[in-house]
C-alpha cells in the first residue's frame, strides 16, 4: 500500500518537485516515506485531515493570514511534511508556492483545494514578513 501511495504520487507531482527541490531532495523525500511506520501512516493521515478541516474553516469564516488560528494551520502543515520531509523554513516557503504556482500541481486541485493552499501561501508569507 505504502509503495502504491509513493508511486502514484511520484507520477503525479515527480517532475514539479525534481524541478522546485532537486532529485536529491525527492529521493530524500520517497525514502523517509517508505520507512515510515503503518502507526506513522495512520497519524500523518489523521494530521491531514484536521489540516485540511482547518483550512476550510479559514476560508469559510475569513480567518484573517497573521491570525493565531493561521498560525495553528501552518504549524499543523509543518507537522503534515515533517513526517516525510525534513522540515525548513526555506522549503516550507517553496512548497507552498508550488502548491499555488505551478499549474503541474494546482491543476490537480478542485476549486476548494485551490483556496486552501492559497490561504496556506499567504499565511507562511505572513508568518515570514
Amino acid at each position: 500500500m505504502r509503495e502504491n501511495n509513493v508511486n502514484e504520487n511520484m507520477k503525479k507531482y515527480e517532475e514539479a518537485m525534481k524541478e522546485h527541490f532537486g532529485e536529491d531532495m525527492l529521493e530524500k523525500i520517497n525514502e523517509k516515506t517508505m520507512n515510515l511506520s503503518k502507526q506513522e501512516l495512520e497519524e500523518m493521515n489523521r494530521v491531514k485531515i484536521r489540516m485540511i478541516e482547518m483550512l476550510e474553516n479559514a476560508i469559510k469564516n475569513n480567518i484573517p493570514y497573521d491570525s493565531i488560528k493561521a498560525k495553528e494551520i501552518i504549524d499543523i502543515h509543518k507537522v503534515w511534511i515533517s513526517y516525510t520531509w525534513d522540515y525548513t523554513k526555506d522549503n516550507h516557503i517553496k512548497l507552498v508556492n508550488m502548491y499555488v504556482h505551478d499549474e503541474r500541481i494546482n491543476n490537480t486541485y478542485d476549486k476548494m483545494q485551490k483556496e486552501c493552499m492559497y490561504y496556506l501561501k499567504k499565511a507562511v508569507e505572513e508568518e515570514n514578513l
